[in-house]
């Protein structure tokens, strides 16, 4: 029996579908995730954790992340804070729902990792009260140690853009 004329081009593009399929990004979701290293990839794992113990109120898993020397400043404080106090917010409000947008996981030497990402959060106070959704700018410092990866500095700070960039360029005429 004579093959079919189209059998060795839908063999081809099957080849290029599988390829194209295997080298997309991961879940994890970042932008050539393909080419993260191990470490990259393990703090990306680790920040969809963060995000999905908060959701589930764990507090002691989530405590778990950071470091006992963490030092970080989010934006709904007024000043930089310590890992006692990490968890303060979880009492005044709760996660319905997120979206992360990774926008660089970059390792520098072999235990620290810096992610940089944006998070649409739709949140609720405690009491039920004010649902909202607000997009926030983040960045983690993550060290692997004995415990594993653990947050080690961090700032957070809204979505926002900036007036100087919307500011229309001098202009050079006279």
């Amino acid at each position: 029996m004579k093959m079919p004329s189209f059998v060795p081009l839908l063999t081809f593009w099957l080849f290029v579908i599988v390829v194209v399929v295997r080298d997309s990004p991961t879940s994890a979701g970042v932008q050539g995730s393909s080419q993260l290293s191990p470490s990259e990839r393990a703090v990306w794992e680790e920040e969809e954790t963060y995000w999905r113990l908060l959701k589930a109120e764990n507090r002691q898993q989530y405590l778990d992340l950071w470091d006992d020397r963490f030092v970080g400043w989010p934006r709904f404080e007024t000043e930089p804070i310590r890992k006692d106090r990490i968890t303060r917010f979880m009492t005044e409000r709760r996660v319905l729902d997120y979206k992360l947008e990774p926008l660089s996981v970059r390792e520098y030497g072999k235990d620290v990792v810096i992610a940089l990402y944006r998070a649409t959060v739709h949140g609720v106070d405690t009491a039920g009260t004010n649902e909202n959704t607000r997009t926030s700018r983040l960045i983690h410092t993550w060290m692997k140690t004995e415990k594993g990866w653990q947050i080690i500095g961090g700032m957070s700070a809204d979505d926002q853009t900036s007036p100087l960039a919307a500011a229309p360029a001098p202009s050079t005429k006279r």
